[in-house]
């Protein structure tokens, strides 16, 4: 672990000011590599919200399944825009692990996070999504319709087809 990555890691972990953990947590999804994993998920439960957003983009610019768990469980946070960014970083990392999850964030509140699920999901792949993206295509938000039609085309198969026409 290079020394950046080391004082990153201990300004996330420590630091009183949040804006100092967003930061590091941004420099983290940047350089931070595999070593940074445990500290930008154990960052998931930090008090902030944007610290919590931001640690969740920086593990999907990462990757890792082990990441998979936390960012799952990011989903139901009480920040929408953690949520998103939990379905970004889901979709980002893939994995047929978070497919029930992400399928379930498809009836979140916030249209954002609907709209981001079913792009990770159109990302993830696997026929388990399509019942679920087939009923996003009657979401009452435009970007939620969009995305889903995107997420079928991507998986495609002749299960996704009947969908899309």
């Amino acid at each position: 672990m290079n020394q950046r990555t080391a004082e990153s890691i201990k300004r996330l972990k420590s630091d009183a000011d949040p804006n100092v953990r967003y930061r590091a947590a941004y420099v983290l999804g940047q350089i931070g590599g595999p070593a940074a994993i445990p500290a930008l998920t154990e960052a998931l439960n930090d008090a902030d919200s944007n610290v919590r957003y931001r640690s969740a983009w920086a593990l999907g610019e990462i990757g890792g399944p082990a990441a998979i768990p936390a960012l799952t469980k990011a989903l139901n946070d009480a920040a929408p825009n953690v949520r998103q960014s939990a379905a970004y970083a889901l979709g980002e990392i893939g994995g047929p692990a978070a497919i029930p999850a992400l399928t379930e964030a498809l009836n979140d509140a916030d249209s954002n996070v609907r709209y981001r699920s079913a792009w990770a999901l159109g990302e993830i792949g696997g026929p388990a999504a399509i019942p679920a993206l087939t009923k996003a295509l009657n979401d009452a938000a435009p970007n939620v319709r969009q995305s889903a039609a995107y997420a079928l085309g991507e998986i495609g198969g002749p299960a996704a087809i009947p969908a899309l026409t």
